[in-house]
């Protein structure tokens, strides 16, 4: 369902189709492992979008912006300036609700120790 909108994001972030392709994948098999944990989150969109960033970040090589379960304003910003991405796909693709996506959108020029909001977290995530 969400398969384009995460490689949309993960080529804006790493620079090519064929690995965005590949981390998606990655991440895809990852959370189908652990796919009944993630359907007892509250949050189960949120999880999936926490992983896919963390396997962006591990291929990017980029340390995690926004560790614990929280949200990274950068990916808003990426999802929304860069991709122009509408908003309620945006924050679907994120598993925000509509006022936590803009929320974290304004938040994207915070430096990096203040670039996140809070989001309530899964532990299977």
């Amino acid at each position: 369902m969400y398969r384009t909108g995460y490689v949309a994001y993960a080529t804006a972030r790493l620079g090519t189709r064929e690995l965005a392709e590949r981390v998606v994948e990655d991440s895809l098999t990852a959370l189908a492992v652990r796919w009944s944990a993630t359907l007892g989150c509250s949050h189960p969109a949120a999880a999936a979008w926490r992983l896919l960033a963390a396997c962006v970040d591990d291929a990017d090589g980029s340390p995690a912006c926004c560790p614990g379960g929280r949200v990274c304003s950068g990916d808003a910003h990426v999802l929304r300036d860069h991709l122009r991405m509408d908003i309620g796909r945006a924050s679907d693709l994120m598993g925000l609700t509509r006022g936590e996506f803009l929320v974290a959108l304004h938040s994207a020029g915070c430096p990096a120790d203040a670039c996140c909001g809070a989001q309530q977290s899964c532990d299977a995530a």
